[in-house]
């Protein structure tokens, strides 16, 4: 059941938690019958130091949410269209922390740190 553990000598420590893998990393899946295409999210900027932080994504962004670090939302955004980019004011929010959560319309949710001056 363990054969890879028993191949080597006792006390073997090199490559530990080393994963080989030809994954294509343009796909991920829960299914693996059903593929689904990854989008990517950037937010800048990020420290925010002015009153706008700006959110870009490869696909169409289904909703945004701010939560402060009690897990309180703080910013909420739904039913968003098509646009791939949108501005979030922010000047509204205290210095601090918060984590950012964005869901594209191809089901990928983006969590992120945001941190506000």
């Amino acid at each position: 059941m363990f054969a890879q553990w028993d191949t080597l000598p006792n006390q073997t420590w090199d490559r530990l938690g080393y994963h080989n893998c030809t994954c294509d990393t343009s796909f991920t899946s829960i299914d693996n019958s059903k593929p689904t295409v990854k989008s990517s999210l950037s937010i800048y900027p990020n420290p925010v130091e002015g009153d706008v932080v700006t959110i870009k994504s490869s696909s169409a962004i289904r909703s945004v949410t701010i939560a402060n670090l009690k897990g309180q939302i703080v910013y909420k955004a739904e039913g968003l269209g098509r646009a791939k980019n949108m501005m979030i004011p922010v000047s509204k929010l205290a210095s601090n922390m918060y984590i950012l959560t964005a869901e594209t319309k191809n089901g990928t949710t983006h969590q992120d740190k945001l941190i506000i001056r």
